[in-house]
């Protein structure tokens, strides 16, 4: 396990993309002896659109990653989040929990645990790892088995000593895309790569051929007295569609949202 940790050292300076960084995990696992079936890894994010993302590996299939959207509270979070072994784990701050999935000592009270006894799988640990305050700061994955008899305890513990280097792993690659969806989404794409290259002095630039387009929706104020807040948004929301939109496509830059302008 000490390669192991090595290895996640190695892919936290390197900032790995986070589907190769689990791929990685999961196959040289399988390839040291834990019988690795299905891993999985979730995580907050800060994205315009993305609360969260996810990447699940399974042996057969490979890594598959899934965003998932903003803006739930505890209450409003779908039935799958709120009914799942990492929900549970989260919120009554476990370090880790694990379920058994055939045998005696099967214990399938998750509807997930269930459905992954059903493909074939033997047993079940999830485990998180804090970033620091705040509940949903962190990662939590999980790792599941298809060895007749489920995972050994010397399979656990080793899985469980990786917790903490996976954790660092995540969090380098994690930061790395906060900082590049901020930038791109305040400065644009490639303004915002410059700034994060090291362009940040007072002077610091470069000369480019342009074409400055700045447009407003007509008659905004009498719609905004007059429409509903939500259809008045919903409306601003079609418009910067239609003109930032036409621009992202061909390959420019939005520099800024003014009001109902478009820059």
């Amino acid at each position: 396990m000490e390669t192991l940790r090595d290895w996640l050292t190695d892919q936290a300076l390197a900032e790995t993309e986070v589907d190769d960084l689990v791929t990685g995990l999961c196959a040289r696992l399988h390839a040291a002896g834990i019988p690795i079936w299905r891993g999985h890894v979730t995580f907050r994010t800060l994205h315009p659109l993305h609360g969260s993302r996810g990447i699940t590996w399974r042996r057969d299939l490979g890594a598959e990653l899934a965003n998932h959207p903003r803006g739930f509270t505890r209450r409003s979070a779908p039935q799958q989040w709120r009914q799942s072994p990492l929900y549970h784990l989260i919120h009554e701050r476990l370090d880790h929990l694990r379920r058994h999935l055939t045998g005696p000592e099967a214990q399938l009270d998750f509807p997930l645990l269930g459905d992954l006894r059903d493909e074939g799988g033997t047993d079940y640990i999830a485990f998180a790892v804090s970033f620091g305050q705040g509940l949903y700061n962190g990662m939590a994955g999980s790792f599941a088995t298809d060895r007749e008899g489920g995972f050994s305890e010397s399979h656990i513990r080793a899985l469980l000593g990786l917790r903490v280097p996976l954790g660092v792993a995540m969090k380098m690659r994690v930061q790395g895309d906060i900082a590049r969806n901020v930038v791109r989404t305040y400065l644009g794409p490639r303004a915002g790569l410059r700034v994060l290259d090291g362009q940040i002095q007072r002077g610091d630039g470069e000369t480019i051929p342009a074409a400055l387009w700045y447009s407003d929706l007509r008659g905004s104020t009498v719609l905004a007295d007059t429409l509903p807040t939500d259809a008045f948004i919903a409306l601003l929301n079609d418009y910067f569609e239609a003109s930032a939109g036409a621009v992202l496509d061909h390959g420019g830059e939005i520099l800024g949202f003014i009001g109902d302008a478009v820059l």
